[in-house]
């Protein structure tokens, strides 16, 4: 039959051929407590993550690491007694919260198949336990030591109300995503619209709130990213518990499709398990992006679809010989910049900034529809326009314009900088000689580019990825003046 199947494929006048194949029922595992695992799988309200359509296609990798930065986590729970977990002993944790870590590690990673409590999202990978007293310090260091070693994915179902004192997380945040760790945090349960820490340090993290068959929950604003259901059957002291409200088991969901994604195609970084998701959640609330659900109820089974069916190349990149400056520089502006780069102190700068723009960027295959394109941040070099008289901009930024089957053009900013005595500083964040972007591209070629194998990227950038959301994307939202 392979053979058959081969040579259909090698002629041009086919556009694809398969052998015929009998259907599955969904992966269902025996976990006595999975039928109450609601945020698993809901044929009632649909507020889940369709996990069993997702365990079809893969139930994770024991090639992974999964870092759960928390209180803490019990391996000797009958939960978790048979997965491979790794880290602190314990001498860190915070005493007044000994099962919070466990719950969440739980929710994502529970000992599934094994007719024992409940199920988790990823049945496969390693556990890295991270145990933490809360403080900003303690986190930021157990998020270097997750990249140390080798996180695929960091879960951090915590919360702080403030930045102010959190450059040391936001850091270590953006050092994990330019390592290859994707950073997932929780917005935190207050019913208001005030920033959650640091899963509102968008693009760098995946903010995650709440929702429930009635409503959303948890912090919520323009910083959040998707939201999964706030209610979860979970680990608890001494066996099992609902836990109801809460932003801490939503954050561990998405963590673990994050997961899964990197399951399958473990070159997905950057911002690309981010756009996959936020691409393929069902749409809730006001239609399109909203305050309230971000871009909607997150769907493991829908993302790993989109990987399976369309094909991707990740990571490509747009040198600076080819990025020009558009039009003349902006008018001096006076701002005042929060957090500037180059370890340069807050405060008064006199800026202009020069628009630089790649235009019809040929793509590395062509397309038979309009393909997805999306910035990364590693390999892009610019910055935000400034959009009032503050700026908060210090993490690289672009966006995709005027994309066509073939081709995309890219845009970003370069600064002039001087100081509030007009004395030249220099350029932010470099010479606009020195701007340049990397992108991922996700779409169906051409049917014959598929039979000729034409990609021109490295084959191990190159993956098989159905879209609903618009195609043209910005790289981070500019914080508002």
């Amino acid at each position: 039959m392979d053979s058959l199947v081969a040579a259909l494929e090698s002629l041009l006048t086919i556009t694809f051929a398969e052998a015929d194949t009998r259907a599955e029922p969904a992966l269902v595992p025996n976990d006595p407590l999975y039928p109450l695992q609601m945020c698993l799988h809901d044929s009632v309200s649909d507020t889940d993550i369709d996990a069993p359509e997702a365990w079809d296609i893969t139930t994770g990798s024991d090639t992974l690491v999964l870092s759960v930065v928390d209180a803490g986590i019990d391996q000797d729970h009958p939960d978790l007694a048979g997965r491979d977990i790794f880290g602190d002993s314990g001498d860190n944790c915070d005493p007044s919260r000994p099962y919070h870590g466990t719950t969440v590690a739980g929710v994502l990673a529970a000992s599934t198949n094994n007719a024992t409590g409940v199920a988790g999202v990823n049945w496969q990978s390693r556990i890295l336990n991270q145990c933490v007293d809360w403080s900003a310090l303690m986190v930021a260091q157990a998020i270097d030591t997750s990249v140390v070693a080798g996180a695929a994915v960091i879960n951090f179902s915590g919360t702080y109300p403030s930045p102010d004192t959190l450059e040391t997380v936001r850091r270590s945040i953006m050092h994990a995503m330019m390592s290859g760790s994707t950073v997932v945090a929780a917005t935190g349960n207050p019913f208001n619209v005030k920033y959650g820490y640091p899963a509102a340090f968008d693009p760098v993290c995946i903010g995650v709130a709440g929702a429930t068959p009635s409503t959303h929950c948890g912090s919520h604003g323009p910083w959040m990213d998707v939201v999964a259901r706030a209610q979860a059957y979970c680990i608890a002291e001494g066996g099992y518990r609902l836990v109801n409200g809460s932003t801490s088991v939503a954050s561990p969901q998405v963590a673990g499709i994050v997961s899964l994604l990197r399951s399958v195609r473990p070159e997905l970084i950057d911002r690309d398990c981010e756009e996959v998701i936020e691409r393929t959640a069902v749409d809730l609330g006001d239609a399109g992006f909203d305050t309230c659900y971000g871009f909607g109820l997150a769907k493991a089974a829908a993302a790993l679809s989109y990987i399976r069916d369309r094909t991707v190349c990740a990571g490509v990149s747009v040198p600076s010989s080819v990025v020009q400056q558009e039009g003349p520089p902006s008018d001096w502006l006076t701002i005042h910049w929060n957090r500037p780069p180059d370890e340069y102190p807050t405060g008064a700068y006199r800026v202009r900034t020069y628009q630089m723009v790649a235009r019809d960027v040929p793509l590395p295959l062509g397309f038979s529809q309009t393909p997805h394109v999306w910035l990364r941040l590693g390999g892009t070099t610019g910055l935000a326009s400034p959009s009032g008289t503050a700026c908060e901009f210090d993490y690289p930024w672009g966006e995709v314009f005027d994309t066509t089957r073939s081709s995309a053009s890219f845009r970003t900013y370069i600064y002039e900088v001087r100081d509030s005595l007009d004395n030249p500083i220099g350029w932010w964040p470099a010479p606009p000689t020195s701007a340049c972007f990397a992108y991922t591209v996700a779409g169906s070629p051409t049917p014959r580019q598929v039979l000729r194998k034409t990609c021109q990227c490295r084959p191990t950038d190159c993956v098989s990825l159905p879209c609903s959301k618009d195609a043209d994307r910005t790289v981070g939202r500019p914080p508002s003046a």
